[in-house]
């Protein structure tokens, strides 16, 4: 009801997967203790008694973990345990990458490029190893560039990968010191079906504005849910805008750059948080408000070098809008709407 991509917290959640498990073990167990029960009227009578206590103790307890099991799933559905969900792995997420990310000092100049790897199957990509990585473009003497970032998708047979000389190996073969690393990026460069959160901290944004967007549908008309997807977008922009975001720049014990991965800028993360929300929310009771509050708090707390960004949406929300959602310039006039008469037909005609 609230977005598909959150069906991801019920289906890891540890209550729910233990609850099925301990119901499927306790089936099972009780079926195999039942083969061992004999008597007939020709075979004397053999009951295992400790096997069926702990079948029946095993079902005692399967019924304690089902009450367990409802509540948790009762306060699983709520939005808000959803909204908070998110905001943790967003949290957990940025902790782990962000502040472990290397900063180098500055881009070094692009390299020539010696050949390209390609993808061998459709997918999004997921996760990326960068230590492994690098580990192998050092070891080839080349220098890795990644075309895509962390969750684009990346059709079959598309360039996944661009191969460059390093300063150690500009004199090796090309289609040599490509083929070589066509097995360690493929393996080492996840591809799934669908995003996930494992190292894409915009996916987490996408999911709160995703249950924003459908609370702010006709259908729903539900600014008090977006405005609690905005709470949690604002703590997680608030501690992107005050530290420096990395570059994706990798080097090797040397120094020697050996792989970029593609990164989401400041901007990125702003206009994915706030663009849709407000094109969505700009009429609705709540949001305006709340959204000027939250660009008035990241203007205190970002960097300089975000301040920009951030005043280029505050702008970009004074501006009015007529009623189609179109952006109007001050003092432009509405255009005039055709009248119609009893029948529903424009005056003049017949």
């Amino acid at each position: 009801q609230f977005s598909p991509r959150s069906l991801r917290i019920f289906l890891r959640d540890r209550t729910v997967r233990f609850a099925l498990g301990i119901f499927m073990a306790t089936f099972v167990y009780a079926m195999v203790v039942q083969r061992a029960v004999l008597g007939t009227t020709s075979q004397d009578a053999f009951v295992p008694r400790i096997a069926v206590s702990a079948a029946f103790v095993f079902v005692l307890a399967s019924v304690g973990l089902f009450i367990g099991y409802l509540s948790r799933i009762s306060d699983m559905i709520r939005v808000a345990t959803i909204i908070t969900e998110i905001g943790m792995e967003s949290r957990a997420v940025l902790r782990r990458r962000f502040d472990s990310a290397p900063h180098p000092d500055g881009p070094e100049a692009a390299l020539p490029v010696c050949g390209t790897i390609l993808a061998a199957a459709a997918g999004v990509v997921v996760s990326v190893n960068e230590e492994r990585l690098v580990q192998a473009a050092a070891a080839a003497g080349r220098s890795l560039e990644l075309a895509v970032r962390v969750g684009d998708f990346v059709p079959a047979h598309a360039v996944l990968c661009m191969v460059r000389r390093a300063h150690d190996g500009a004199d090796d073969d090309v289609d040599t010191g490509a083929g070589r690393l066509d097995g360690e990026v493929r393996a080492h460069v996840a591809l799934d079906s669908e995003r996930t959160s494992e190292q894409d901290l915009a996916f987490a944004l996408r999911q709160l504005v995703d249950i924003a967007e459908r609370a702010l549908s006709p259908a729903v008309n539900d600014p008090t849910t977006a405005c609690q997807c905005l709470d949690v977008l604002h703590d997680i922009l608030r501690r992107l805008a005050s530290r420096p975001l990395p570059d994706g720049r990798w080097t090797d014990d040397g120094g020697t750059e050996r792989l970029v991965v593609p990164q989401y800028s400041y901007a990125d993360y702003l206009d994915l948080a706030v663009g849709e929300i407000w094109h969505y929310g700009a009429d609705a009771a709540q949001v305006p408000a709340r959204m000027a509050s939250m660009l008035a708090d990241l203007a205190t707390a970002a960097l300089p070098v975000y301040q920009a960004d951030i005043r280029r949406w505050s702008k970009r929300r004074d501006r009015p809008r007529d009623s189609a959602g179109i952006w109007k310039k001050r003092g432009q006039d509405r255009p005039a709407r055709p009248r119609t008469g009893g029948t529903g037909r424009r005056e003049g005609r017949r």
